[in-house]
């Protein structure tokens, strides 16, 4: 049955209990903050925990970015809340007074071993009250409509109502914005959007995006129903730069306590299956209840944080939207909500968003660009698969005496699937799969000195978050690279190298939140070359015109899709024979292979994109 959408800004919770069980880790994440704040007035008596995951840690290092200032006032008045009489210290934490915190043991691990209080467990009947809650108005019925498979989370403007004060407490200069955040969709997973720069913005300015810019997609017909889906924004000045990764931070410590003390209070009715999928009906109702309760509560843990460290950094916000059935609709049988507004306030500014969510079919599919030379070299291939499918056929290739001549990975419907070409060789080969940055460099820098060189990357894009694949061949040549750069960083690099004796050994160029991003690699070489970047077809076709008679051919080959398909390209002085095709599907273009394979050609180079 077909039901109203209901879309809100997570501010409060209706249920008592949950509200209070969301305040108790609160009060436990205001503690924590005034321990690392006290710490730095009085390390002797006000010890941290030496684990590096504990939310000590977390907070510490946030602490220590702030001005010198800022963390000797916020010390001094963290001791002196925590010095106050103990009745008053007990109005503000209830029975977390009883925690020590002379001794280097976190708040979270004290405090599990003390009981909930008995206004935050829940009975049988608050359960069911609960669960009944979570559906919410999701009963109503509306005439059905054709299913969807998407729910986007879109930005229309953002607006500078009024700019932030600068370091003298007066607007000095623009504010230099980004935006970014967590999504959190109907099966309780998360993903991190990385930050991206909106603009620089001083009183009155708006950015606005038209089409609406797409911050977090969910797959709607995944699991059962209903289901809740969940954005928090992050809105940061530049010089607040790692704001938003604590936040996430603190977003996924806050998801795990509220799911943990969900099941503990509930005696496991609900949030056991957090972590896993939260699929069915009473995942589903699961999922909306912790989401609702981790939003409320990251909301409430800001505001103390601000309080507690006089940081008066922009609190982030969450938006959510409850289904009931993957053919539900906003009022009138829309499938766009009614446009939604942020507001943010923080160090004297005053910022506005203005967003929907949408409802559509989203179908996508795979596009290849692809260049042939001749060459009667064995091949195998494999095209637009599944990880585990690809890693079964190099790991049964590997032993035969293939190795990887071409990699390509693209995200169908948050899926990434996996192009691949091996050619005959018995050289070492190790690889990494997707991956976030920080994994793959910690196993480059592990390769270097090893003695192993990059041979192929690839990256993909979900939810805004990038992730690499990689693989490496021994070597010793020298290599310099740069990752996930705009173009005008990438480029001054690319121009510093140049006269060094530096050319390209590999480019890889993806969308990331609407702005290409560029991952290059360079070994020494004094070869000549030619280059295209972000390039419609029409442009491509133009300059590859140009360059053909003096016999330049292609070399590297990497497209993207914004605002349709975009080629960057690589030349280097060859004359040999090449055939190649832009934009087609996969049946096309194994057709052609096929014609050209009898006829001594072989794929050079090749890229996809997703449409």
């Amino acid at each position: 049955m077909t039901t109203v959408i209901t879309n809100t800004q997570v501010v409060e919770l209706a249920d008592p209990k949950l509200r209070a069980l969301a305040l108790r880790v609160v009060r436990e994440l205001e503690l924590t903050a005034e321990r690392v704040a006290a710490h730095h007035g009085d390390r002797s008596r006000f010890r941290l925990p030496t684990q590096p995951d504990s939310v000590e840690a977390l907070f510490d290092a946030q602490f220590r970015s702030l001005p010198q200032p800022t963390q000797a006032l916020a010390a001094q008045r963290a001791l002196t809340r925590l010095q106050a009489p103990a009745a008053v210290r007990a109005r503000r934490l209830g029975d977390l007074t009883r925690i020590d915190l002379s001794v280097p043991v976190s708040v979270e691990t004290q405090a599990m071993a003390i009981p909930l209080p008995a206004a935050a467990r829940f009975s049988d009947a608050d359960i069911a009250k609960l669960e009944r809650l979570a559906l919410g108005d999701l009963i109503s019925g509306l005439t059905p409509q054709q299913p969807t498979n998407t729910l986007e989370l879109r930005v229309h403007r953002v607006i500078c109502v009024d700019e932030t004060d600068g370091f003298l407490g007066t607007e000095a200069g623009e504010d230099e914005i980004y935006l970014g955040g967590t999504s959190v969709d109907g099966a309780g997973a998360s993903l991190r959007i990385d930050p991206f720069k909106v603009g620089d913005f001083d009183d009155g300015d708006i950015k606005r995006y038209s089409p609406p810019r797409l911050f977090a997609a969910f797959p709607v017909i995944e699991g059962g129903f209903p289901k809740s889906f969940f954005a928090t924004l992050v809105l940061s000045e530049a010089d607040n730069g790692g704001l938003s990764k604590f936040i996430d931070d603190l977003l996924d410590k806050i998801r795990s306590k509220i799911a943990t003390e969900i099941a503990k209070a509930t005696g496991g009715a609900i949030g056991g299956a957090v972590g896993g999928a939260l699929g069915g009906a009473i995942g589903g109702i699961a999922g909306a209840i912790i989401g609702a309760a981790v939003g409320y509560a990251l909301g409430k843990a800001v505001d103390a944080l601000r309080d507690a460290w006089e940081d008066d950094f922009f609190a982030p916000v969450t938006v959510s939207v409850a289904l009931n059935s993957h053919d539900d609709r906003w009022p009138g049988g829309q499938t766009d909500s009614p446009q939604g507004r942020i507001t943010w306030r923080g160090h004297g500014g005053k910022y506005e968003l203005v967003y929907d969510w949408r409802l559509h079919d989203r179908q996508e599919s795979i596009r290849y660009t692809a260049a042939w030379t001749q060459n009667t070299s064995g091949e195998y291939q494999i095209f637009d698969v599944p990880y585990e499918q690809y890693r079964a056929r190099y790991d049964q290739l590997w032993p035969q005496g293939w190795r990887l001549h071409a990699l390509s990975t693209a995200v169908v419907n948050r899926q990434p699937l996996y192009t691949a070409i091996w050619r005959p060789a018995t050289t070492g080969e190790t690889q990494v799969y997707g991956v976030d940055y920080a994994t793959y460099r910690a196993h480059y820098d592990e390769l270097w000195p090893q003695g192993w060189r990059l041979k192929l990357l690839t990256r993909y894009v979900v939810g805004g978050r990038t992730f690499y694949t990689a693989a490496w061949a021994p070597g010793t040549t020298g290599e310099t690279q740069i990752y996930d750069a705009d173009y005008p960083t990438y480029r001054a690099r690319y121009d510093e190298l140049w006269p060094q004796g530096w050319r390209l050994k590999l480019i890889d160029v993806v969308n990331v939140n609407g702005e290409p991003r560029y991952t290059a690699a360079w070994s020494p070489s004094t070869v000549g070359e030619f280059q295209i970047y972000g390039a419609t077809l029409a442009q491509f076709q133009r300059r590859y015109g140009e360059l053909w008679s003096a016999g330049w051919r292609l070399k590297f080959l990497s497209t993207y899709n914004l605002d349709g398909a975009r080629i960057t390209a690589v030349w280097r002085q060859t004359k040999e024979p090449e055939e190649w095709v832009h934009g087609w599907d996969f049946d096309d273009l194994k057709t052609r292979y096929d014609e050209l394979w009898p006829q001594g050609w072989r794929l050079k180079v090749f890229d996809r994109f997703t449409v």
